[in-house]
Parts: structure tokens; sequence; C-alpha cells
């Protein structure tokens, strides 16, 4: 009997339905689409399993029988047909997976039935499903349209076109020949921008190009050759779907520049270097070939890369003695490293391409010669001091054959130096200011000029002056012994002047200084310049005569010139006795205006800016005609570490508004 109740139970037992799910499952999504496949993914509802039907081109119709279990298979039409067209395509508990074996271009559609149980025990949630559809990628319909090739080289190529309605687009090239084999839809393409090192689609046809842009450069191509191009719209990633006939066209490789350089001069003779100008021709790049003595024989050779230096004989040789001074696609460089009063020969050869692909232009070029700068032969003459009074004096003199002269000053003992050649001083017209020779001699002037102001001196001393001519720019070559003359300043008016001082504001320049004592004057009379050299009257401002107390004077320029303009106040005694002030400066001006604090400097360069914008640059350039540094400029002081700058001669300069602004220094 214990055994009947058993079996009883066992069977009791194996007949036990599960319950069916409550919640269906939702948000389904297709997380990849392509020509051949589905990514379905969606939220599962609170069956333990679930399966999924599908039908191309219409709903799904089936509806699942409790206790029926169904046979699935990921590969559309593969698993169990449960209506006309109507497949088991999943059976598990995930939520996601990928169908594949699909008709590009087709709609599919979906039920998703969530179920608990297994085999007889089945119960499927079928009053409420997940259903949805989604098409497999479609061949586009409109091509690519409209290539442009923007920049020709002789190994490369830019282009850009017009996309048509496909996702993305693939472009084969091939050379010589029009593209032949297009690309087979369902396959992908491993593409490169340098000819030749994609995949292809047949035989010589590379693949350069796979994205959504309209714009591409292709490299790798070879001088003076034809290259053909076809435009494949497509559909879909792993699986795509190509639009053909492609859209094609063509272009040709340039196989050397057309047009050279022209206008070539030499922009400024040194000592040791020579700086060059010239127009660019159409290459990419372009060389300069130097020579000293003799012309240039030597072409560069195509295919053929060439180590440039600025430092001649320092670059690479095309023949003997012809070095590579420059390599760049500029329109001007300074050549160093040269001897003095030495004639050097330039030629310049447009290319393009690099490495083996290089084609240079070599029927036509731009050349020029000229000598470095000679030391001058004829000194400056007819040297006189006049306009003397207790702290001023003007020099005049006829020039030597010089292109500039520098002026030299000594208080009390003739000038007792020679200016060193390939060496250019700092100079200030207010004595003690220039830069110092040493014993008290003070560079007052390098002048293009015959005549300048000196200030800033001593009442009732002797001064000494020598006027040296030199050719050069920053490597000059002084002429020796100089002219020379002294003078002596008058005697002092009994007006102490502590105070003088011009300044622009709102477009005028406000003019103030203070007497600490006065004694007898009787006026003083603003004067003002637009060279430094030749002054006119601005105003009269009468003087308070006698005093000894600081005295405030004060009068407004209302009228300024435009630019660079100097003031200097001048005193008057009542006996008629004069006295010049010292020159102040003024730039009346919308651009920037900059000075230095000290010149020459070692470690730190103070550059002293006014009205910059933000956006104002400086930059430090070498002999060379290099920028070896540069940064942003403030209003006010900005302090530029130049520490790490070998000694010699630079420029800082100020870009604003398309405007550059440049004062030259020397680093110690």
């Amino acid at each position: 009997m214990k055994i009947l109740y058993l079996i009883l139970f066992v069977s009791v037992s194996f007949n036990v339905q599960a319950a069916a799910p409550t919640v269906p499952s939702s948000n389904l999504s297709f997380n990849a689409i392509d020509g051949g496949y589905f990514n379905l993914g969606w939220t599962a509802g609170n069956g333990s399993r679930r399966l999924i039907i599908c039908k191309a081109g219409g709903p799904v119709t089936f509806v699942p029988q409790n206790g029926v279990d169904y046979t699935e298979n990921t590969i559309f039409g593969s698993g169990q047909q449960v209506a006309p067209g109507e497949y088991v395509i999943y059976d598990h508990f995930s939520t996601s997976f990928f169908l594949t074996g699909l008709t590009p271009a087709t709609q599919y559609f979906f039920r998703i039935y969530d179920y608990n149980g297994t085999g007889a025990a089945i119960e499927y949630l079928t009053n409420v499903f997940l259903s949805g559809s989604a098409t497999t990628s479609a061949t586009p319909t409109v091509q690519t349209s409209n290539a442009v090739f923007t920049t020709i080289t002789t190994n490369s190529v830019n282009l850009t076109w017009t996309n048509g309605n496909g996702f993305r687009r693939l472009i084969v090239v091939r050379e010589g020949a029009p593209v032949n084999t297009d690309p087979v839809s369902n396959q992908q393409y491993n593409v490169s921008s340098q000819f030749g090192n994609g995949a292809t689609t047949g035989p010589g046809n590379y693949t350069v190009y796979n994205s959504t842009g309209t714009g591409t450069n292709v490299a790798n191509l070879r001088p003076g050759t034809q290259y053909f191009f076809a435009f494949y719209e497509f559909n879909g990633s792993s699986q795509p779907q190509y639009l053909t006939p492609a859209y094609t066209t063509s272009v040709t490789t340039r196989s050397i520049p057309t047009v050279a350089s022209s206008n070539l001069v030499i922009s400024k003779t040194d000592g040791k270097e020579l700086s060059l100008n010239w127009t660019n021709g159409n290459g990419q790049r372009r060389i300069v070939v130097a020579k000293q003595g003799s012309n240039i024989s030597a072409n560069p050779a195509n295919g053929t890369d060439y180590n440039a230096n600025p430092v001649f004989g320092s670059g690479q040789q095309l023949g003997a003695g012809e070095y590579v001074v420059y390599d760049d696609n500029f329109n001007a460089t300074t050549i160093s490293g040269l001897n003095p009063a030495t004639t050097y020969y330039f030629k310049i050869f447009e290319y393009d391409g690099t490495g083996s692909n290089t084609a240079y232009l070599t029927s036509s070029f731009a050349s020029v010669n000229g000598p470095t700068a000679v030391t001058p032969t004829i000194q400056a003459a007819n040297l006189t001091a006049g306009d003397i009074t207790s702290n001023s004096l003007r020099l005049q003199f006829s020039s030597g054959n010089g292109r500039t002269r520098t002026i030299i000053g000594r208080k009390d003992a003739p000038v007792s130096v020679t200016p060193a050649d390939f060496t250019l001083y700092t100079a200030d017209a207010n004595f003690g200011n220039g830069q110092d020779l040493g014993n008290g001699n003070f560079v007052l002037g390098n002048s293009t000029g015959e005549l300048i102001n000196i200030h800033n001196l001593q009442p009732n001393s002797s001064y000494h002056f020598a006027v040296f001519e030199y050719n050069g720019f920053n490597q000059p070559l002084y002429l020796s012994p100089a002219t020379t003359v002294s003078a002596t300043t008058s005697f002092a008016l009994p007006v102490k002047l502590v105070k003088w001082e011009a300044t622009p504001a709102n477009g005028k320049v406000k003019l103030q200084w203070i007497t600490a004592s006065e004694v007898n004057a009787s006026h003083f009379v603003i004067e003002r310049s637009a060279d430094g050299m030749s002054y006119t009257l601005v105003a009269t401002v009468q003087a308070a005569g006698n005093s000894t107390t600081d005295i405030q004077y004060s009068k407004e320029d209302a009228n300024p010139l435009a630019g660079k303009s100097y003031y200097r106040l001048k005193m008057v005694d009542l006996d008629g006795k004069t006295e010049y002030s010292t020159v102040r400066t003024v730039i009346i001006s919308a651009s920037a205006v900059i000075r230095l604090a000290a010149n020459p400097v070692q470690d730190k360069l103070e550059l002293i800016a006014s009205a910059v914008n933000d956006r104002s640059e400086w930059q430090i350039i070498n002999a060379a005609g290099q920028a070896v540094s540069k940064g942003t400029v403030s209003n006010g002081r900005t302090e530029i570490n130049v520490a790490g700058l070998r000694p010699g001669n630079y420029w800082v300069t100020l870009v604003m508004n398309n405007e550059v602004q440049a004062l030259a220094f020397v680093k110690l």
C-alpha cells in the first residue's frame, strides 16, 4: 500500500504547472543595425525566460501554447517555424543578443513572450507581450558628388566632396587607369590615406578613405602621375551596403613647381651677415644655396632632401663651396658666419614633396649677389658744437661714406675709446644714459642724419665728442680715427628745475614742471619737435621770478603731433640768458607703445608697454631672424627671462592689431 501512495505522489508532483508571468518585457531597442544583422536589447519582465518570434515583411501572429517547448536559432530561418514565415529566434533568460542571417533593406517584426517553467509545466504570458520592428541597412540612393582637389603637390592631394545620402563613404584610388573593381557589399575594407597601404577591391585598386566626413588628404603618390578616384556611398558597418556605380574623377600630381621665386634682394648688409627677401614661387617650399666669391653651378637633385643651416659652411653642399643655407616656406632669411668685405652669391630653388618624392624647379630660379659690409673710407667731417646752454648742445657734421655713424661723448677729457668692429652699442642722447664703453665714454647716438642734440650735461663743464662712420647693422665695421670736437657748457641759470614731464592723455599732452628755486627768472618756453632736431614754439609761461620754495607749473598741448614727438622746456632769465631741460618723448597713437627699462641686459629684459590688449604678443628675434622666445605682454612692466640666450644682438617685437613694433637690445 505504501508503494502505491508513493507512485501516486510522484505522479501528481510531475503534473504541477508553473505560474504564468504577470509582467511582460519592455523597451525593445536595436543597438546595432547592419545589412545582415540586428543587435536586440530589452528590459526583462518577471518571467524566468522569454521566447522571441520573428517574421520578415509583416507582423508576427503566432501565440505559443502552454506546456510546449520551441526550438530556437539566432540565425533567422534556422529556428522552428511556428507559422508561415514566423521563426523562433530566441529562448533564454538574457536581455540581448545578435540576430543574423537577415536580408538587407528588409523590415523584420518581433514578439517577445515571457514565461515560467519548463517542458509540460511551461506557462506563457500571452495576453500581453512586447513587440516591435526594425529594418536592416539599405543601399543608399544618392551617390557622392562634386569632388574638388584643393591642393595638388608632387606626392599628395587634398580633396573635398559633397556627401550623398549614405551613412559613410568608401574611396578607392587607382594609379594610371580608372578603378575597375567595385567593393563587395557585406565586406569591410581596411583603408589608409597612404596610397598603396590600404586594402584592395581588386588589383591596384586601393582603399584610401572610409568615414563620414567631406574631405581628406591622400599621400604617397608619385610626381606627374594621373590617379583615378571612385566614391561609394554605403550604409551599415561590418556588413556595409555599397551604392554602385561609383562617382568617379581623376587628378594628376605635379611633376615640379612651375613658378620660380622672384624679386630676390639683399635687404640688409652687415659685417658677417646678409639678409635676403624675395617673392615666393608656387613650390611647397624652397632652398637657398650660397657660395663665396663666384656663381653657383650645381643644381639640387630630385628625390633628395638637403640639410640646411643659416651659418654659412654648416649646411649640406650641392657642389664645392655651395652650401644650403635655408629650407622652408617663408620669404626671408639671414645668413651668418660670413667674412667682411666679401661677395656672396645666392640662388633659390622652388620644390615640392619630401624624401624620394622631392622635385625641384631648376630651369628657372631667383639669384642675387652682393658683398658683406666694408669699413667706410671717408670719415664724418666739419664737426661743430652749437646752441650751447648750461645742460645741452647741438652737434652738427657732414656725413662720410658710411651707412650711419656712432657718436661718443666724454666729460672733461677727450674720447679715449674706439668702438669694436662687429659690436653694436646702445645709444642715448641724454649724456650718461647710453652704453658706457669705460672711463666715462658714453654712446650718445647711432645716427643716419647729420646732427644730434645732446642733453643732461653739467653747467660750465668741458665735453669732448667723437664721430665714427660705420657700415652694417648688427655687426658694424667702424672707421677710425674719429672726427672730434669739444665744447664747454654755459653757467646754469638761477632756476633749479626738479621735475619736467610730458604725458599723453586723451589725445592731448600734459606738460608739468616744478622749480625748487628761482632768481630773476623771466619765463618758460615750451618747444616741440617732430624729429628731435628742429623745435617750434608751443607755449610761453610766465615765471614766478624769485622763489625759494617749490613752484608747480602746467600747460597742455591740445593739438599734439601724431606719432612720436619731442618736448623740451626753455628757461629764460631776465637778462636774456637761456637754459634747456632734458627732452621728453611722447607718442600719440592708437597703437601700443613699448620701451625698454634697461639696455644691455643680462638675465631679465623689462618691457614697458601701454595701450596693449589681451592678444598682444611679444617675440624675441635673434640675429638670424628667428623667433627664439615669445609670450603675452601686459600694460605696464613685463619681465622676460633672457638668461638662456647667448650673448649678442636681438630684437624684442610687439605684435598687436597687425602692427609690429621692434626695439633692439644687447644680451650680455
